[in-house]
């Protein structure tokens, strides 16, 4: 009886399991703040078969959605765009006009609200680009892929760590003429890649003026996210002008 009892109910078990795959199986919704990795990310959540939408302006995220926030240290973001989105300023202006801008812009986005807000989601992981995008990235296809309950090979794992690897951006980017276009498909614009992924390029970028500026607009955020514990931080370089 026993053997029977278990037989009559098999169909009914695979079916709850097909409809409990098919709840996880909801799309992935990738933001955050820019320069922060989130391209890379919706490149490995698209490599996966996973639907993926990727805006640096916070979603309404429908109930069944993933939300993947990405974020980094607010002034390495700053040196990024000032290198990358404003490249003809800091060319033909200077660092230091280029890296106002590039600040004008964090702010003007509201970033720093959106991080709090996100924390409000249902569904929500934060994804900290100096922990990831070193030697981890691995982990983070690891990590997307266990989520949605997908079966990842060691050759498809490798696969995607290739095909999403900061040398193969930069030589998509290099195809592109410059920031304001990019390919559709992997969303890589042309000088996306502005110093190949190193952290800290602040401390040999920001002028005193431009120190300042982030102090009295970010510092709060910048202690809270464990980037520094004081506000006594400084590029510790003296003069108007850095080597950047």
């Amino acid at each position: 009886m026993c053997g029977e009892h278990a037989e009559e109910h098999q169909p009914a078990v695979h079916g709850v399991a097909a409809c409990a795959r098919r709840r996880v199986r909801s799309r992935v919704v990738i933001t955050g703040w820019d320069a922060s990795g989130s391209t890379c990310v919706y490149q490995i959540a698209k490599a996966l078969g996973l639907e993926a939408v990727k805006s640096h302006s916070l979603p309404r995220a429908r109930r069944r959605d993933f939300t993947i926030f990405c974020y980094r240290d607010p002034r390495d973001i700053i040196v990024s765009n000032a290198r990358r989105v404003h490249r003809e300023m800091w060319q033909s202006e200077g660092p230091e006009a280029a890296l106002g801008r590039a600040l004008d812009d964090f702010l003007h986005n509201d970033y720093v609200a959106a991080l709090y807000r996100s924390a409000e989601m249902a569904k929500v992981f934060f994804m900290r680009y100096e922990t990831y995008f070193s030697e981890n990235r691995g982990v983070l296809i690891d990590m997307i892929a266990d989520n949605f309950l997908l079966p990842l090979t060691r050759e498809r794992r490798a696969q995607i760590l290739a095909d999403t690897s900061l040398e193969s951006n930069i030589a998509r980017s290099q195809k592109l003429s410059g920031f304001q276009t990019w390919c559709a498909d992997s969303l890589i614009h042309g000088h996306h890649i502005s110093n190949f992924g190193v952290s800290g390029a602040w401390k040999e970028c920001f002028t005193p003026a431009i120190e300042r500026r982030v102090k009295a607009c970010l510092d709060g955020v910048i202690i809270d996210l464990g980037y520094e514990r004081t506000p006594d931080w400084s590029a510790g370089r003296p003069g108007e002008s850095a080597p950047c």
